[in-house]
């Protein structure tokens, strides 16, 4: 079975998938990067699909990559950045307990916590930095916890990346919006963290970098997605497959398998696949 590559979307997490655990692109990566973005813009709509800003975002990603991007899925699915426009999802009375939530927090003054990154709908506790860190899945029962003890607790949930522990409205996530957008398009998404749960398992098809999180693949197993290695030569619809690599050198890997396609990704049953 063939698809129209017209009608694809490909979604790309930042933190532990488009960034390596440096936080960069290096030189030989954006070069091989942009020339697979630059063969299938014309047919793939490419989202950046983070819970980071958009002032986040231009910092560690170049600018020449940037052009090629479609679309932006901000703060965990709260915001979207599309043709240099910025659409805050959350209404005000939300936005209003997220900065009251994050000054409660922020009193708490807690030793794991390395900084509050700038967000205007959501929380992120970043537990490590550019130069290293605690890694934030050791304290998401910490933050949990103080959550479920407070008179917002129906209205927020917790999860985290390999970066930050990220506080978000109930309801929202990098799925949901991106979803919204998606009209009758495939989606093939590029992820590695807990926080990507949702739009991992709900994609069409999920591509996960081997650097991906224990907790998002017991996830996806445990939820009836099948995950199989990378160099498998048809994709089939609703499984998962781990790249051979890491960080970006898996996204390149994955948009290498995809780019041969590029009138059509190849699907098969999995009666066909198991012939």
């Amino acid at each position: 079975m063939v698809i129209n590559m017209k009608k694809v979307i490909i979604a790309l997490d930042l933190h532990g998938t488009l960034l390596d655990v440096n936080w960069k692109i290096t030189t030989g990566n954006r070069e091989l990067l942009l020339g697979l973005l630059n063969d299938m813009k014309p047919y793939v709509d490419f989202y950046i699909c983070t819970g980071n800003d958009y002032s986040f975002v231009e910092k560690y990603v170049d600018k020449d990559i940037l052009n090629l991007i479609h679309g932006f899925v901000l703060e965990s699915g709260c915001l979207v950045y599309k043709s240099s426009q910025k659409t805050v999802l959350t209404d005000e009375c939300t936005t209003y307990k997220i900065k009251e939530l994050e000054e409660y927090f922020k009193s708490l003054k807690l030793p794991f916590i390395k900084y509050f990154a700038k967000r205007e709908a959501s929380i992120s506790i970043f537990t490590c930095d550019e130069s290293g860190g605690e890694v934030p899945a050791k304290f998401y029962e910490i933050i949990k916890y103080e959550l479920d003890h407070h008179e917002y607790k129906d209205d927020f949930c917790v999860t985290w990346s390999n970066v930050a522990i990220d506080i978000i409205p109930t309801g929202y996530s990098k799925w949901n919006t991106l979803k919204k957008h998606a009209e009758d398009k495939t989606i093939i998404s590029f992820m590695d963290s807990f926080n990507d749960k949702e739009i991992a398992l709900y994609s069409d098809y999920c591509i996960l970098p081997a650097n991906s999180s224990e907790e998002l693949i017991f996830y996806l197993r445990n939820n009836n997605r099948l995950i199989f290695p990378l160099k498998q030569s048809h994709f089939i619809k609703n499984h998962g497959y781990i790249a051979s690599t890491k960080y970006t050198d898996a996204v390149i890997e994955g948009l290498n398998y995809l780019k041969p396609n590029i009138v059509g990704v190849r699907l098969a049953t999995p009666n066909q696949e198991n012939k």
